[in-house]
């Protein structure tokens, strides 16, 4: 075992409001692909999810967590 540990853990959910303020991380997929991945802030953008669910959407953060609000 080397001096670096890593330890993952995967959360998956279809609610972007469940995404606890401890996970960093996140991956948006679209029909099984991967469309976008990295730090949760540059991820889950008004942009992102707009594209992903074909509506103007707006992403406002809570005490580190995602809140999504239909236009």
């Amino acid at each position: 075992v080397g001096s670096e540990m890593c330890i993952r853990d995967s959360y998956v959910t279809h609610q972007i409001e469940e995404i606890i303020s401890s996970i960093s991380h996140v991956a948006i997929l679209d029909n099984g692909e991967i469309v976008a991945q990295g730090n949760k802030y540059e991820v889950l953008t008004d942009e992102n999810l707009s594209k992903l669910y074909e509506i103007d959407v707006k992403i406002e953060w809570s005490n580190n967590r995602p809140w999504l609000i239909v236009k």
